[in-house]
């Protein structure tokens, strides 16, 4: 798969591996390699490099020091390999939602210190924030390649989880891994291990260079050839982009004695007089993903050496097969205007589809990271809960992105008795039968919104409606709990309450209430206490006080949250308040936003939802407020935060991203309280090996960490928070609810009586 996956020297062959990283009669031979190396990424459009410190890596750091010295590349310092990697993932998503920053050019900068970092003169759009560049097709529709730095050892292993996020989104990443000699390899020297080709299929192209060894003009001529593999002509129908991996060996010296003279045709990029590899164009119209080790054809190109010619084909066969990449347009195939049809719009679904799909008539399951429009009439909301309720009668499926969030849609797009049709996405797609059909924008626009048919729609519309009313019934009725619905026995241990004992307050029903965050011992005692002498002191137990009892603290519902925090934003309730762009942790956040919220609120939400993983959401949000300019708000759980907090960490000399992390703390894992695992069969293993409640203080990790934090109230207090301009803090929310499954049992109650109406 690449051009060195075995060892170049076996155990007790006789080369000299004494002198091999001694430095002993070596030329500067890292120093050159690293400037090529650097040099030709700037050429193929990296403006952005990601740098974890170390001495091996040295001679590429010094590199990136001069270019950045001459406005040429942005370097980003992040301490933590596998922060780093979701970093630089946060950086090359940051690409798509650079329009928004323009538009919102007026918003708070994504600097703490109010800055914005413009590469002078750049003719890469991608880190051009001017007005002008607004006007490009592409430019809100590409990824911005960005590359990693790290030395050799166990930091290659760190960057894994992202490299593996960043293939399965189809995100460009360039991983340059700094390496002790070949000769080194099998000998016990130190921090030396076999790290070429250690990515394995998430890095399809990758390249193992040995400064000693190898020729520094053919490994130019690799690189060359590896990122244009990778990353060139994805607008044509070709692949997604994918992670590359170069390996770079590197002898003593690690400096070099001379300063570094910036080729003049660098300099002939960085003004816009020579073009980039990386492509910048509207959309990627990917086809079906091949696995990585699929054969392609190659290529011949006039001039190559035969050794050169050798390493593209090697690169070559790495690379997904492609079926029928030569096809002319009008061999699309396109849906039936008589069958009932469904759009599916999920994560990495460009913006043209989105604005044709609106125009359809057709009903629209959308993602949350999908934004359809404000107020659109073809959105069905809810749609997971919606699409059981008319599934069966569905007779096609028009699908775009990569759709991995609700096991109904999972279940809708694997049905293999309907054609599904696929449309262009920005990354990864979907293809779970392996049997979708590839179409077009223009094939599906000439068939639709003609043919559509509007019973077909208005159907749809009248189940969202259905299930809306189940959620105001039991969840918005019930939205703060504790905080201020007057049903329930509250505590409210706050001044202002002279005069009464805490079990007058807890008894008298009062309308706001404290609940006791994760480090406020004082507070959750306090609570406990109420509680057990109220039991003692009421014999009868009624299920009334029981069930106010349970709830003392008890927090919001993240189902009511993601309504509040929609409505917040409403057309003509937002009080001009501008909703950030705003990322949703994995795991219970984002389905909360999936299942609860409406949309058409004009929000833009953003995921890691290549793998879905909870690992590294804190820092691709910094990130992509890196990226953007823009402040970022994080909502996740207190397990996703807890993954990421060496994301946190910004070292004294970086600028400082603006990033709000709002966390639901639900105590743990309570996801898995909705799912099989919660079945109460299971309530002996369940707490210790799924919920994992952990032992921590935000506030005291906060503060430790050189962070501003805030505790939510109320959800007066929530609003509030909500629509000031957000600021490089933590603000903890309390979403313990222990009777979580109950509550997803009465809705999920609620909403088939609803439909069956």
């Amino acid at each position: 798969m690449t051009d060195a996956y075995l060892p170049s020297h076996l155990p007790g062959d006789n080369h000299n591996r004494q002198t091999a990283d001694s430095g002993e009669n070596m030329t500067e031979s890292a120093t050159v390699l690293a400037r090529e190396t650097v040099s030709e990424l700037v050429r193929a459009g990296v403006r952005d490099f990601v740098i974890s410190p170390g001495s091996r890596s040295a001679p590429l750091t010094y590199a990136l020091a001069a270019l950045e010295q001459v406005g040429l590349v942005r370097t980003h310092v992040r301490l933590d390999e596998r922060s780093a990697a979701f970093f630089a993932l946060g950086l090359a998503k940051s690409g798509i939602y650079l329009q928004d920053s323009i538009k919102s050019r007026t918003e708070t900068t994504g600097f703490e210190d109010g800055s914005r970092t413009i590469l002078a003169a750049s003719a890469d759009s991608a880190t051009d924030l001017s007005a002008d560049s607004c006007n490009n097709e592409w430019f809100t529709e590409s990824y911005t390649p960005v590359a990693l730095v790290v030395t050799s050892g166990t930091a290659v292993a760190e960057l894994g989880a992202g490299i593996m996020e960043a293939f399965h989104a189809g995100i460009p990443l360039m991983v340059l891994t700094a390496d002790r000699p070949r000769a080194l390899r099998g000998t016990g020297a130190n921090q030396t291990t076999w790290q070429e080709g250690v990515y394995g299929r998430y890095c399809p192209v990758a390249l193992d260079i040995d400064a000693t060894e190898d020729v520094i003009e053919e490994s130019v001529e690799k690189i060359r050839c590896a990122v244009s593999r990778a990353w060139a002509n994805v607008s044509g129908r070709m692949r997604q982009c994918c992670p590359v991996h170069i390996n770079l060996c590197f002898a003593p010296p690690l400096v070099s004695s001379e300063n570094w003279e910036i080729p003049q045709d660098l300099l002939q990029v960085e003004s816009g007089e020579d073009a980039a590899i990386f492509p910048r164009v509207a959309g990627n119209l990917t086809p079906t993903h091949q696995s990585a080790g699929s054969s392609l054809e190659k290529e011949e190109t006039p001039g190559e050496s035969g050794r050169v010619r050798q390493a593209e084909g090697h690169i070559a066969g790495a690379l997904a097969a492609l079926d029928g990449a030569d096809r002319a347009q009008g061999s699309f195939s396109a849906p039936r205007p008589e069958a009932k049809t469904v759009v599916v719009l999920a994560d990495q679904c460009p913006q043209a589809v989105q604005t044709a799909a609106a125009a359809w008539g057709l009903p629209v399951l959308a993602e949350p990271t999908v934004p359809v429009g404000i107020g659109s009439a073809v959105q069905i909301s809810h749609a997971p809960q919606v699409l059981p309720a008319l599934a069966s009668e569905i007779r096609q499926v028009i699908v775009a992105g990569h759709a991995t969030l609700s096991r109904s849609v999972a279940a809708l797009l694997s049905r293999m008795d309907i054609p599904i049709y696929s449309l262009p996405s920005l990354g990864a797609k979907t293809n779970l039968t392996g049997k979708y059909v590839e179409t077009s924008v223009e094939r599906v626009g000439e068939v639709f919104p003609k043919a559509a048919d509007t019973s077909w729609l208005q159907r749809w519309q009248r189940a969202a409606h259905a299930v809306e009313e189940a959620y105001r019934r039991c969840v918005d009725s019930r939205a703060v709990t504790v905080w201020q619905n007057s049903k329930y026995a509250a505590l409210d241990s706050r001044p202002g309450s002279p005069g009464k004992t805490a079990e007058e307050v807890a008894l008298k029903k009062s309308t706001k209430v404290v609940f006791a965050t994760s480090g406020d011992t004082a507070r959750a005692s306090l609570a406990s206490e109420v509680a057990h002498r109220l039991r003692l002191s009421h014999s009868d137990n009624s299920a009334e006080l029981e069930e106010s009892l349970r709830e003392l603290e008890m927090g919001i519902d993240p189902f009511a949250f993601a309504r509040i925090y929609e409505d917040v934003y409403a057309p003509g309730a937002s009080q001009g308040c501008t909703p950030p762009l705003t990322m949703l942790g994995a795991s219970n956040t984002i389905r909360a936003f999936d299942l609860a919220a409406r949309g058409g609120r004009g929000i833009r939400y953003c995921a890691n939802r290549g793998l879905s993983g909870i690992d590294g959401n804190i820092s691709t949000a910094l990130g992509l407020a890196a990226g953007t300019g823009r402040a970022v708000r994080l909502i996740a759980g207190d397990l996703t935060c807890l993954h990421d907090l060496t994301g946190l960490l910004t070292g004294q000399l970086e600028k400082q991203p603006v990033v709000q992390v709002m966390v639901l703390n639900d105590r743990g894992g309570n996801i898995f309280a909705t799912l099989e695992h919660g079945e109460q069969r299971y309530r002996e293993v369940f707490p210790r090996y799924f919920l994992t409640p952990q032992r921590f203080d935000f506030s005291a990790l906060a503060t430790g960490l050189g962070w501003d934090y805030r505790c939510a109230q109320d959800a007066e207090e929530l609003k509030k928070i909500l629509r000031e301009t957000p600021r490089r803090e933590i603000v903890e929310i309390n979403a313990y609810l222990p009777d979580l499954r109950s509550r997803r049992a009465l809705l999920e109650s609620a909403i088939c009586s609803e439909l069956s109406m």
